[in-house]
């Protein structure tokens, strides 16, 4: 039949699809590497699941022919495939996941250049790709994320609310302190030492797990505003 023939050609190109790319899979853009895999084969899996429906829902009748039948069972067996790369996939993932990626967390909110005397922000690029992880896959398979994946996570919320005020705070900082030039400096000097006071907690003394880190970012910020204010 027609119809068969269609779907098997259908199938047979996912198929395809899937053995050429599975080693490498395309990225998406600003997606982290492992919840790209995910769409990309979760994507396929569903292709082969519409084939199937579209036709249960327009002509379940064809399911009774036996090369129908036949066809099923090829999808069937291309979608087990793909779900066990999946699965492969994220339990390779998963097993990367350590306790070491607490210790990130222990790390200053701030590192200055003891050159330039600029700030940066202080937050493992690599814990930052876990929360981004975690935030797309615990909506899909929250039963494989690694424990310490999810406590972590259980305060994403507060380190991004960090992230944003530590983004400010950088800029309303280095801004000003990169653009006074050296004959203007004597002006400024006693307005850099007060902020550079306050700041020091931030770089010395307190963590992303410090009670006192929000409390202090707050300040921070306030402060910095007005120093920036005068520039």
């Amino acid at each position: 039949m027609m119809v068969v023939d269609l779907f098997n050609k259908d199938v047979n190109l996912i198929s395809l699809t899937f053995r050429q790319e599975k080693a490498n899979p395309p990225s998406l853009e600003g997606v982290p590497q492992t919840t790209s895999r995910f769409i990309w084969c979760h994507g396929l899996i569903m292709r082969l699941q519409t084939l199937e429906d579209t036709l249960r829902n327009t002509i379940p009748e064809i399911f009774t022919d036996p090369s129908m039948k036949d066809a099923l069972e090829h999808m069937k067996e291309v979608k087990k495939s793909i779900e066990t790369t999946l699965e492969k996939k994220i339990e390779d993932w998963a097993s990367t996941i350590s306790s070491d990626y607490k210790e990130k967390l222990k790390t200053s909110l701030l590192i200055r250049d003891e050159k330039s005397r600029l700030l940066s922000l202080n937050f493992d690029p690599e814990l930052l790709t876990l929360l981004r992880e975690v935030k797309f896959l615990e909506n899909h398979i929250k039963d494989q994320i690694p424990e310490v994946a999810k406590e972590i996570y259980t305060n994403n919320k507060i380190y991004n609310e960090y992230i944003h005020m530590l983004q400010v705070l950088i800029e309303r900082y280095n801004h000003p302190l990169s653009t006074i030039v050296d004959i203007e400096r004597p002006m400024f000097q006693r307005h850099i030492d007060a902020v550079d006071k306050i700041l020091e907690d931030g770089i010395s003394k307190l963590t992303w797990e410090s009670e006192e880190s929000n409390s202090f970012l707050e300040n921070a910020v306030s402060e910095v505003t007005k120093f920036s204010e005068l520039h």
